[in-house]
């Protein structure tokens, strides 16, 4: 998106394409990301596109101006500085909804930092903004013909957003970062309004692809084990062609142990499972199926080659010891934890398997499937903690 802006913005294009940069394209973005932050309930992407959307009408009101007259440096130096602050607290902030009393805060106070401008560009010599529009407009710009205050902004605002990355790695974060460093293109005083419109417009397009890539891979992705859902499974079964094979995994005695223990300890074991079944090799991918079922799905191998890595698989999640977190426990592990003199409980997980291959009888993907769970229901039959075929 950032090769695509600049060759937007700087690469010579014929008229009617840069025309359509200019007037068409940001106003497409506007509409689709509003209309998808509306139904996605995504207050974010809804007031960041409204600050680029301000942004972008405040510059092209610049194109017009004189640009070394007090009251068009003014507001191109309160834009530079604004903009990236306004992104940062956006992309760190929570999904707080729309028109809750949060939602219309954050709205109020872009708000008035829009008529803040507003005034100092219009009464850039009355005693009551006159100071205000000299302390912008005269601010140093040794870098990138941009204030110092506002290269810090982007700064400051670009490392904020990669930290918040490092702490979520959410496509969102991703998006407000990369956004942000699209936007300085439009920003940059020496900037065409073709590189201004392009610069927002594609900023702004980012953020709506990063809530695009959101809400697939909530459909696609289950939440609490990371682990392809159902619905990925579906689409993953229609692609497979050739010899395969598959098997389904389920926990051994899960119902009782979540009744034992709880929800919260059943979900541990349920993430416990889920990462060892990722890691399954022979060329397994594992799916949640749902429940306390797994699915694993061995493209192009047969049965013989599948039993072997479901078998060492089985056998791993059995050795393993695991320790049940105490109910007082604190999800997050604290700076200074304190020690425990009771000994935390430990118990074993097993795990059954059944697995079958596509054959003359299991022509297909959900015959290959059913034949995979009977074969699971053998395995129960037979006392657990193996896997048939």
């Amino acid at each position: 998106m950032l090769g695509l802006a600049l060759v937007m913005a700087f690469v010579s294009l014929p008229a009617d394409w840069q025309g359509g940069i200019r007037s068409i394209y940001p106003v497409v973005v506007l509409i689709v990301g509003l209309v998808l932050g509306w139904r996605f309930h995504r207050s974010r992407l809804l007031l960041a596109l409204g600050v680029l959307a301000l942004c972008h009408r405040a510059l092209t009101h610049l194109a017009g101006l004189d640009p070394a007259a007090l009251d068009a440096r003014a507001l191109q130096h309160g834009i530079a500085i604004l903009l990236p602050i306004n992104l940062a607290l956006l992309a760190l902030s929570a999904e707080r909804g729309v028109f809750t009393l949060r939602g219309l805060h954050r709205m109020v106070v872009i708000g008035l930092q829009a008529g803040f401008l507003l005034l100092v560009h219009r009464y850039p010599t009355t005693r009551m903004m006159g100071p205000m529009a000299h302390a912008l407009a005269d601010m140093p710009t040794p870098l990138l013909h941009m204030p110092v205050v506002a290269l810090l902004a982007f700064g400051g605002a670009l490392a904020a957003m990669l930290y918040g990355f490092t702490r979520h790695h959410s496509a969102t974060e991703s998006g407000f970062f990369w956004a942000l460093l699209i936007a300085m293109i439009a920003v940059w005083p020496p900037a065409s309004e073709v590189a201004r419109a392009a610069g927002l417009a594609t900023a702004g397009l980012t953020l709506v692809l990063s809530l695009v890539e959101v809400s697939y891979g909530m459909a696609f992705r289950d939440e609490l084990t990371g682990l392809p859902g159902r619905r990925a499974l579906q689409e993953a079964l229609i692609q497979l062609t050739g010899n395969y094979t598959i098997a389904m995994v389920d926990i051994d005695h899960f119902k009782k142990f979540n009744d034992r223990f709880g929800h919260d300890v059943g979900d541990q074991v349920l993430k416990m499972v889920a990462a060892r079944l990722g890691r399954i090799r022979g060329g397994g991918k594992a799916f949640r199926y749902g429940g306390e079922e797994f699915t694993v799905l061995f493209p192009g191998k047969d049965l013989t080659h599948a039993l072997e890595h479901l078998d060492t698989t089985r056998a791993e999640i059995a050795d393993m010891d695991f320790a049940i977190r105490s109910p007082g426990r604190p999800r997050k592990k604290p700076d200074t934890p304190r020690r425990s003199r009771r000994k935390p409980r430990r118990t074993r997980i097993t795990v059954s398997a059944g697995a079958a291959e596509r054959n003359n009888r299991n022509s297909g993907p959900e015959d290959v499937l059913r034949a995979s769970d009977k074969a699971l229901y053998r395995a129960k039959q037979a006392g657990r903690n193996q896997v048939c075929k």
